[in-house]
């Protein structure tokens, strides 16, 4: 069969007691966490379950985004925060609303500009993720325009 990444690094690493920490989606880029003990892993799915790690992510978005209040986070970074509600469809879809509908989830992403490509109207943006939803970055900047 098709080995999966805990299988590669284990085989590669010849730790058996390696584990992944998170998933990532498929068709998505970024970093993943790996533990290398049963402690490691317990240690860094608290990190996780009790928010004290700052998950950001680079994106590359069509205009430039202006909306949202000024923050300051956690590691005195400032950036705009944006809310909103997430419905998901039964095909996997998603769809942002301004106001709240039955089955709605609350989103909440936080961002800035890091540069801006005025010729191409794009902009490259730092995204953190308050919420942490299946393509929240996505279809939030999608619904910004």
């Amino acid at each position: 069969g098709e080995k999966n990444l805990i299988d590669i690094v284990r085989s590669n690493t010849g730790n058996r007691n390696m584990e992944l920490v998170h998933r990532i989606d498929m068709n998505t880029g970024g970093l993943v966490m790996l533990a290398k003990d049963k402690r490691a892993l317990e240690d860094a799915i608290a990190l996780f379950k009790n928010d004290l790690l700052i998950k950001r992510y680079r994106c590359i978005v069509t205009g430039r985004p202006e909306e949202g209040e000024t923050v300051i986070c956690e590691d005195d970074a400032i950036m705009r925060e944006v809310s909103a509600f997430l419905e998901k469809t039964r095909d996997g879809k998603v769809y942002i609303h301004d106001v709240q509908r039955e089955g709605d989830l609350p989103v909440t992403t936080r961002y800035r500009i890091l540069e801006e490509f005025k010729g191409a109207g794009l902009t490259e943006i730092e995204c953190e993720l308050v919420t942490g939803r299946t393509h929240q970055i996505r279809a939030q900047f999608a619904h910004l325009g």
